[in-house]
């Protein structure tokens, strides 16, 4: 049980850093750190309950994210 606590924490981090990032790519990084670790938790979630959607959720949100951060990438950042 400790281990959902120390990606809580980790994910308190990065969330600090999504909104502090001094830079547009510091932010771009932590978001998808953010997913990531989003994406722990549902697999831990998924091991604890025995759902195997939870997995293809993990799935689902894993690709979305690959997408979302290439097309903000490859978008620029425009002030």
């Amino acid at each position: 049980m400790v281990y959902i606590y120390i990606v809580l924490l980790s994910m308190m981090f990065v969330i600090i850093r999504l909104v502090k990032g001094p830079t547009f790519a510091d932010r771009l990084v932590a978001l998808s750190a953010f997913t990531t670790i989003t994406i722990l938790l549902i697999v831990i979630a998924s091991m604890q309950t025995g759902m195997l959607l939870y997995l293809d959720i993990a799935l689902l949100l894993s690709l979305l994210s690959f997408v979302g951060v290439l097309a903000i990438a490859k978008g620029g950042y425009k002030k």
